[in-house]
């Protein structure tokens, strides 16, 4: 995360002064500039979409169960994570619920975001034996 791309985010998703402006932020309780849980959201959305749902034939979205902000995240971090099915439910109709756990870690190992999605994807088919 730059400081560029928080603050070009913060400008124009959520332009609150410790997300647009690094010397104003100074003075937050922040201490400097941070990035808006939204852009972090972002960012674990397109690491997940990337290396998990872009082999995954996915309808939609359906619901944000949970999301946790338990660190800021400022200039430089590096962000990584993982994810956890927690849940997979057929709907009889050849799609499945799934029920997603995901974090995210900053470069000390330290989990700066948690959240809990559900999506809607299709189903493969069954896997025919001889």
């Amino acid at each position: 995360m730059s400081a560029r791309d928080i603050e070009d985010f913060g400008r124009k998703w959520d332009p609150q002064y410790f997300h647009t402006d690094a010397s104003a932020a100074e003075a937050s309780f922040f201490g400097g500039l941070v990035a808006s849980g939204l852009h972090t959201l972002s960012v674990f959305q397109r690491l997940a979409v990337q290396s998990l749902f872009v082999s995954w034939r996915v309808i939609a979205g359906k619901a944000i169960h949970s999301l946790r902000l338990l660190e800021p995240v400022r200039p430089d971090d590096t962000l990584s994570g993982r994810v956890t099915i927690r849940d997979l439910q057929p709907d009889g109709r050849g799609r499945s619920a799934v029920v997603l756990f995901g974090e995210l870690d900053n470069q000390f190992g330290r989990t700066v975001m948690e959240v809990v999605v559900e999506s809607l994807i299709v189903q493969a088919p069954p896997i025919e034996t001889p």
